[in-house]
């Protein structure tokens, strides 16, 4: 493969690194802002239901409306323009302005099973439903996000730089124009994963303590700290991915060799790869050949591919094609042909039916994605956990697709911080390894 080749490199780059990396790493101070961030936490919804242990005061346009009892649920409905509140089957209030539910006691708000700090505002979303938003400070929305996205035993040095890559995304968002005009982020993939107290863990807690109010900042400038779980041995300039040039998202060697997402095949039938074109637009009938096309970066990603077909052909981004047919990166070669003995192939995020292939050529039943299992060349069902993607093999006219990492390859990769911990690095090495040309600064 040709990005395999960027792994030769590697020691020679270890070396450059760890002498540039002696080097301090100066600080920096921009101007202070708000402290509270806004995080959506479900959106155009029919209604939500929040409950508070120690019960709940519910305002509007600044004047307390209700307040219920302990441990009595509060439901905020869209009606036309205004919003309704219901309390035990009854309609308690109602407002032409968004919802703003705030504990009584200490106790914490809960919503969808998982209880939340700070309090929360219920906007009219659109159309009829509403949206449902968490307002907590920036520290304590650190709490819980950063077990959310690394694992909480891994080394702290590694949680450390994590936490400094979350807090400068989520100011980031902060300072810019508000999504819907009412929240920064929201608590998915999308932004950050968000689990609010329910995902809080005493090491990670601690790393954002130890690192409280530390930003990245380049030219001055706070920067979007964008990260990834695994890069496949080598990140990604930032215009190969996205076509914005950054300065500080380079691509630089990676140190995620651990990774399970170091390396994975996913193979399709051309009939099947056609199929997913053509749902998503791209009729090209059955597929006979993907060619990589445009520019290719320095990790081996290229930013487009030629989709050649019985029917026709299309020219895709990368990010579009890997998004169709759900693989975990763009930093894949495709390999036609391909038959083995493997007695489960993939199942396909994408769309709720999962073609699963087996050992011997053909397909066999199919199943919702949403039950989050998939059947194999023997007819048995196995549990998947999601988004897990099987090695795939299958069919003789198989297309395979052979990649490396998990996630859009550009900034810090998570195994690589985790591999650099392991190694002795500082979380301040690690930070200005994957973020070239950056300082830390405070907000």
């Amino acid at each position: 493969m040709q990005y395999m080749s960027k792994i030769t490199l590697v020691g020679f780059l270890v070396f450059c690194l760890a002498f540039a990396m002696s080097l301090s790493y100066p600080t920096d101070k921009v101007e202070a802002h708000s402290d509270e961030i806004q995080v959506a936490l479900a959106q155009n919804r029919t209604d939500v239901t929040v409950s508070g242990g120690g019960g709940i005061h519910v305002h509007a346009g600044g004047q307390l409306l209700y307040s219920s009892a302990t441990n009595q649920p509060v439901l905020v409905r869209r009606a036309g323009t205004q919003l309704d509140v219901w309390v035990a089957g009854d309609r308690v209030a109602t407002a032409t302005t968004p919802v703003v539910l705030t504990p009584v006691t200490a106790s914490p708000l809960t919503f969808a099973g998982r209880a939340y700090r700070g309090h929360m505002r219920v906007h009219p979303g659109s159309s009829s439903g509403v949206t449902l938003v968490n307002i907590v400070p920036l520290e304590e929305y650190l709490y819980g996000v950063i077990a959310c996205e690394m694992p909480a035993s891994w080394p702290e040095e590694a949680l450390k730089a994590q936490a400094v890559a979350a807090r400068t995304y989520a100011v980031s968002a902060m300072r810019a124009p508000r999504s819907a005009g009412v929240f920064d982020l929201c608590c998915t993939t999308m932004s950050q994963v968000y689990g609010g107290i329910d995902r809080e863990h005493s090491r990670t807690t601690a790393a954002v303590d130890s690192t409280r109010s530390e930003i990245l900042l380049h030219q001055g400038q706070i920067i979007s700290a964008y990260y990834h779980s695994t890069s496949g041995g080598h990140t990604e300039h930032s215009e190969i991915v996205w076509t914005s040039y950054l300065g500080y998202a380079r691509g630089v060697v990676d140190y995620d060799q651990d990774s399970p997402h170091y390396r994975w095949t996913v193979a399709w039938t051309p009939q099947d790869v056609g199929t997913l074109l053509g749902r998503a637009g791209f009729s090209v009938g059955t597929v006979t050949a993907i060619e990589p096309s445009g520019e290719q970066g320095v990790s081996g990603r290229w930013t487009h591919y030629q989709v050649k077909g019985t029917q026709g052909s299309a020219r895709l981004t990368a990010a579009r094609l890997r998004s169709i047919l759900g693989l975990r990166s763009t930093l894949f070669q495709v390999h036609y042909g391909v038959a083995s003995t493997a007695p489960l192939t993939s199942v396909f995020p994408n769309y709720r039916t999962a073609f699963v292939y087996g050992a011997q050529p053909g397909r066999f039943r199919a199943q919702s994605i949403s039950s989050y299992y998939a059947v194999g060349a023997d007819e048995e069902v196995s549990r998947i956990n999601w988004p897990t993607v099987l090695s795939a093999h299958g069919t003789a006219d198989a297309m395979e697709f052979a990649g490396g990492g998990w996630g859009h390859g550009v900034g810090m990769s998570q195994y690589g911080a985790r591999g650099m911990a392991n190694l002795g690095y500082t979380y301040r090495q690690i930070l200005s390894h994957y973020y070239t040309n950056t300082v830390l600064g405070t907000h």
